[in-house]
């Protein structure tokens, strides 16, 4: 069947990420990131965390998109003036 509207989008964006997100991973049969609610401090406008995210081994992609993307980009590697 064909979807169409926004649950298309949704399916096709859904499977994008999916595939993207399983790429990222060199487990064989990956599982999503999870963080403790022992780890959440605040819950507001912002989930505000105990843990920086690297100690919670959740940012592959955030790693991956600075080293593969931002990182080739002339100067992105520049320390601040």
């Amino acid at each position: 069947a064909h979807r169409t509207g926004a649950l298309g989008w949704v399916c096709l964006v859904g499977a994008w990420v999916s595939a993207v997100w399983r790429r990222l991973r060199s487990d064989v049969d990956p599982s999503p990131g999870r963080i403790a609610m022992s780890d959440v401090v605040e819950i507001g406008s912002a989930v505000r965390l105990g843990a920086r995210r690297r100690e919670l081994g959740v940012d592959g992609f955030e790693s991956w998109v600075g080293e593969t993307v931002v990182g080739r980009i002339p100067g992105a590697r520049h320390e601040p003036e």
